[in-house]
């Protein structure tokens, strides 16, 4: 069998790199193996303000297809999804089951959460608050005793003001 050089095509496919073409030469017995090699494209990810220790993440690289899964969290916040725009459109709003298929910033759309003081052994009226609030909390009179503190129902000690606090709470005068 006379030898031949073959230069088999290259394939596309969305979402890789195409290697470049090789050509060889067949051997005498037919059996020349050409074997190309695909890789698959990285896109960037910005995450922003994604409510964690670093609210960006930036430069993040994710395959060409991958899912955005990522769900933020921020005490005293409710996560209302993704958005590629920071004015929270809602034809913005990112579909997470998407694919990635080009360098995306999205940003993350937060609702503030309400929590509740009840008290348990004063006529207090309950108290909502949320987690920017700062909260100053009256002593209670009762004839004959002098308040000592609050307490929750974990009997752990309530300051005064409450501040940065996420979570409803009861709370017990001490006498």
């Amino acid at each position: 069998y006379p030898e031949e050089k073959v230069t088999p095509d290259v394939k596309r496919y969305e979402g890789f790199t195409s290697p470049a073409a090789q050509t060889t030469t067949v051997d005498g017995n037919g059996n020349t193996v050409i074997e190309y090699k695909y890789a698959r494209n990285i896109h960037k990810l910005k995450l922003v303000d994604r409510g964690v220790d670093e609210n960006n993440m930036e430069g993040f690289g994710m395959p060409f297809g991958a899912a955005i899964t990522e769900v933020a969290i921020r005490d005293g916040y409710r996560f209302e999804g993704w958005y590629t725009d920071a004015s929270f459109a809602e034809d913005t709003k990112w579909n997470s089951q998407a694919p990635l298929v080009a360098p995306v910033t999205l940003y993350a759309k937060w609702s503030i959460n309400e929590y509740t003081i009840q008290f348990s052994n004063t006529e207090f009226t309950p108290i909502t608050f949320t987690v920017e609030d700062s909260v100053v909390l009256n002593n209670p009179y009762k004839q004959g005793y002098d308040f000592v503190e609050w307490r929750d129902e974990n009997n752990q000690v309530i300051p005064p003001t409450i501040e940065n606090t996420a979570r409803n709470m009861t709370l017990t005068a001490v006498w």
